[in-house]
């Protein structure tokens, strides 16, 4: 068994030794997932966030009561959303693609971001909520961070996801979405100057997992984790809206007049990027 093999044989025992996360799952009462490709939606997504974050102590009061920036409007940064039977938004998700002007995680652990660049290609998720009565339900959260995944690795070719979380919180993305820590504690502006530390998931890795755990017969969350080769036939009705996705310049406009956005990045080259200017 090579390296790879055996630390996804390794990371399956510890999610089959979680007796909450082999619960039976109803798929058909999910909510649907999408990209975010409207104003509207992406409003909706940017107020979840809000909402959630500002309970939380991440975000401070804002007039548009939404919480994003301007890492949130790149091209190819894809917003995810969950979206109930009454057209709610429940559940969001926005992952940035690593480029020229970093990722938001450059400002906590650039050091060590750097040295992880060589041989990966990293996309960071950099936001990620549900809403009220369904935050227990980790099938959401799995068919959230399902879609990104395909979207990431099926479409861009990303290698690993990268996330910022509490340190209260590593545990539970340790112990049940198989991420691994790869950086220290630090201050974060971007959850409100909170403690953070960066967490790392080897996309490849997480597949052999999904695959590993469609054998056995207890039912899972995983059994809904559906891998890029099994989506491959369907990413053009998957990602149908990937090409409309991106800001039009009067949406552009429209976010980065709603809130005072953070204009300027540390990029990997060590200079301050205006974002403004580079979009």
């Amino acid at each position: 068994m090579d390296a790879s093999n055996d630390s996804a044989a390794q990371k399956k025992e510890i999610i089959k030794n979680k007796s909450d996360i082999l619960k039976p799952l109803d798929n058909t009462s999910l909510p649907r997932v999408q990209i975010a490709n409207t104003r509207e939606l992406k409003v909706k997504a940017f107020r979840l966030l809000y909402e959630s974050y500002l309970e939380k102590g991440f975000a401070q009061e804002s007039e548009s009561k939404m919480w994003y920036s301007i890492f949130d409007l790149l091209p190819d940064t894809a917003i995810v959303v969950a979206i109930n039977d009454e057209d709610e938004v429940v559940g969001a998700l926005t992952i940035v693609l690593d480029s020229e002007i970093g990722l938001p995680a450059d400002e906590l652990c650039k050091g060590e971001l750097e040295e992880f660049r060589k041989g990966h290609t990293l996309a960071q998720i950099a936001s990620l909520c549900v809403k009220g009565k369904v935050r227990s339900d980790l099938g959401l959260l799995i068919k959230l961070c399902n879609y990104a995944f395909l979207y990431a690795k099926g479409l861009k070719s990303i290698t690993d996801f990268i996330i910022t979380v509490n340190p209260k919180n590593m545990n539970f993305y340790i112990q049940k979405l198989l991420f691994a820590q790869i950086g220290q504690e630090g201050l974060y502006s971007k959850l409100g100057g909170n403690p953070a530390v960066i967490l790392q998931l080897d996309l490849e890795e997480a597949e052999l997992v999904s695959r590993q755990l469609r054998d056995e017969p207890s039912k899972h969350l995983y059994d809904q984790f559906y891998n890029v080769s099994e989506k491959k036939d369907d990413f053009d009705k998957l990602f149908e809206t990937k090409m409309s996705m991106n800001c039009s310049t009067e949406d552009f406009g429209y976010f980065v007049n709603q809130n005072c956005l953070m204009t300027k990045a540390v990029g990997k080259d060590g200079y301050t990027h205006n974002l403004m200017l580079s979009i």
